[in-house]
């Protein structure tokens, strides 16, 4: 196993599909393979965040060979490139921590959680 860590909200999934030509005219079939979630970092309002030691990644633990194989099938993949998956990594929560600075994706600012709280005590 090894840890990857996903900086997006909803986490994403990882899918190693096989692409299968059918016919001469380009024609093509999907065949579904293995896949794997990686956890996001949203959680409920007022309640513990599970990215906030790790520098807004949330980690998952995934078979080693899954990750190798997917790499080797997804060498560009924009959310590796923009660091908002990282890969397995001997310290793994020091290199989320060292890549703080990536935006965790879709996060609310700080003057929409405010309106979020005076609505609610509005209503109260």
């Amino acid at each position: 196993m090894v840890m990857i860590a996903c900086k997006h909200p909803n986490g994403v999934v990882l899918n190693l599909d096989k692409i299968v030509p059918i016919g001469s005219n380009g024609q093509v079939r999907v065949v579904p393979g293995a896949s794997v979630r990686l956890a996001g970092w949203s959680h409920e309002y007022n309640k513990v965040d599970p990215a906030a030691e790790t520098g807004g990644y949330v980690l998952t633990p995934i078979p080693a060979e899954f990750w190798v194989e997917w790499v080797k099938t997804h060498p560009d993949f924009p959310m590796l490139a923009d660091k908002t998956i990282l890969g397995p990594h001997r310290d793994h929560v020091g290199q989320a921590r060292d890549h703080t600075e990536v935006p965790k994706m879709f996060a609310p600012s700080s003057g929409e959680l405010k309106a979020i709280d005076d609505a609610k005590f509005a209503k109260d």
